[in-house]
């Protein structure tokens, strides 16, 4: 949980005071330091600290260069109470090409992490999906994946990389987050798999899947059937040249439904957007237009969420444009070509969280409201 911004006074060394006094009535001489990860920073004249460089000594050097005046400095900081509050982390991950890159997760851990690094973008037209080669509490591993028939050396891309805490989570807004994996004990694929949520939701949230194992060598990808306030199915699909079977994987799924009519939620100062498209993305580039809240350009989770054309296909981000208000981003259905060069891939929509920057997410345990008597 994200507390209320507080003013720190500084000594001339740019020490925090342990002496201070209270402003504007939040916190007085003899209340405790905040203790839990700092979030975000803001400086006497406006400017904006990031989390993942945060350094009091360099931004007050930078901010007041007569030491004189270091007194009367003050920063506004945010920051999370407990790290028992953080449930997931966001950002984008650049270079990502066929060799194994690691990213660690905006220095959170989780006792559960399920990782979502979808969708690729469109620098290499050769089909590509993210596969993991190692996902702990603190990191993940990940290489791009060509199919069977391709050379398997991808130029590089980029991709967003969004880790959760299993769990059932409600955001401060009422929003509701189910985060959890489900086992493809492995056989013939093309065939549907039912999972049932922990907790029902109020209407069809968004889902997206993102296979977390390395089981077996054929390139793989998961794709959403339907999706209900109780569940969702999915199935597998190797590639067409392929056999059609397939050893155990493990498949990582979000399901997030937005208190908002418009999807748009406050993730402690982190604007997103749960999104869903109309049944347009094609294996033409088809635009969707995100909320002016997340910016100009925007890190996006999500792959496809329906399944009406068969043919393998997963979702690829072929370009991300604004005009100065909102950003555009291009999405693609992309079909792969081991079997033959037909790539015609009919609309299908397509889902998932989009963010207006990196950080870290908070939420808290979910408890259902039903009373037994």
């Amino acid at each position: 949980m994200v507390i209320d911004p507080t003013r720190l006074d500084l000594d001339a060394d740019g020490v925090i005071d342990a002496g201070w006094s209270a402003v504007n009535g939040t916190l007085g001489a003899g209340d405790a330091m905040p203790t839990g990860l700092i979030l975000s920073a803001v400086t006497p004249n406006g400017t904006v600290l990031e989390q993942n460089v945060f350094d009091t000594a360099i931004y007050v050097k930078g901010d007041r260069q007569d030491a004189a005046d270091l007194y009367d400095m003050q920063l506004v900081v945010e920051y999370v109470e407990s790290w028992d509050d953080v449930i997931g982390s966001v950002q984008q991950v650049s270079n990502v090409t066929h060799t194994d890159r690691y990213a660690a997760f905006q220095n959170a851990s989780f006792d559960n992490a399920v990782v979502f690094a979808s969708p690729v973008t469109m620098n290499g037209p050769d089909a590509a999906t993210v596969r993991f080669s190692e996902i702990t509490s603190t990191s993940a591993t990940f290489h791009l994946d060509e199919p069977e028939g391709y050379d398997q050396m991808h130029i590089a891309e980029d991709v967003s990389l969004t880790a959760f805490e299993s769990g059932v989570w409600e955001l401060d807004d009422g929003s509701l987050l189910q985060v959890g994996t489900t086992v493809f004990s492995g056989g013939a694929t093309n065939e549907f798999h039912n999972v049932e949520f922990g907790a029902a939701f109020d209407e069809a949230p968004v889902v997206m899947l993102q296979i977390q194992s390395d089981n077996g060598p054929d390139w793989i990808i998961a794709r959403v059937g339907e999706v209900s306030e109780t569940g969702f199915s999915y199935t597998v699909q190797e590639a067409e040249s392929q056999d059609g079977l397939h050893p155990h994987e493990i498949i990582g799924y979000a399901a997030f439904d937005a208190a908002s009519a418009d999807g748009l939620v406050d993730w402690n100062g982190i604007a997103s957007q749960a999104f869903s498209t109309d049944r347009t993305v094609s294996d033409q580039p088809t635009a969707f237009v995100f909320a002016e809240e997340l910016g100009l350009d925007p890190i996006v989770s999500g792959g496809l969420s329906s399944f009406y054309g068969p043919d393998p296909a997963n979702l690829r981000l072929a370009d991300m444009t604004d005009d100065g208000i909102v950003a555009t981003a291009q999405f693609i259905a992309s079909e792969e070509m081991s079997l033959d060069d037909e790539t015609t891939h009919i609309a299908e929509i397509a889902s998932g969280i989009a963010f207006g920057s990196e950080g870290l997410l908070t939420g808290e345990a979910y408890v259902d409201d039903i009373v037994f008597v």
